[in-house]
């Protein structure tokens, strides 16, 4: 698809002085977290970061790297590439041109791709997966312990996987675009070819 076309080809040998930036693709419950976690914590690399922990940061008015109380000695950058305002706002600071940033974390590669990369300076997209029935579990039992909606309070795991507030084929709707409509055989050679 063109608006992931700044993405570099994973087939070509990855060197840090080749301008790409690693592009997280974050899949909740799939263990997503434990990546970031590894990267920051193990790594010590820099990654972006979500609003609700950046202390404040995410009002900063140039790019930097902070080290956050709340993550004792974890560095994140002062951007939110979680959301779609923090990926314009990253874009308007050259975040993954600037250098400072290690990996750029996101579950929107849709709106982060074709705003942070450009020809020059591509994306590397990585992501880890999870069992699409482990993934719905977690993810029902997670709503249900967080208290995410009432009606799940008092569901079943079979009438939360047929109820409306059951996710449809979240990865592969993710990587063609196409969230709402239906689908047709090309969508699913279209996602396994982004992949």
């Amino acid at each position: 698809p063109p608006e992931l076309e700044n993405l570099a080809d994973v087939n070509d040998v990855y060197t840090r002085d080749n301008k790409e930036a690693p592009f997280f693709w974050h899949v909740t419950k799939s263990g997503s977290s434990t990546i970031k976690n590894m990267y920051s914590d193990c790594h010590e690399l820099v990654e972006t970061a979500e609003n609700k922990i950046l202390e404040g940061h995410q009002n900063d008015t140039s790019l930097e790297v902070v080290t956050l109380q709340i993550l004792t000695g974890w560095k994140f950058a002062n951007v939110d590439t979680t959301i779609p305002s923090g990926i314009d706002r990253a874009a308007k600071f050259d975040t993954a041109k600037s250098g400072l940033v290690d990996i750029i974390v996101s579950p929107l590669p849709y709106e982060a791709v074709p705003k942070l990369f450009d020809s020059e300076h591509k994306g590397r997209f990585f992501t880890i997966f999870r069992d699409p029935v482990e993934r719905v579990v977690s993810t029902f039992n997670y709503l249900k312990k967080v208290n995410y909606n009432q009606e799940l309070a008092f569901m079943t795991l079979e009438e939360y996987a047929f109820s409306d507030l059951a996710e449809s084929n979240f990865i592969t709707r993710s990587l063609i675009n196409k969230m709402e409509e239906a689908f047709v055989e090309e969508d699913f050679w279209i996602a396994r070819e982004i992949l």
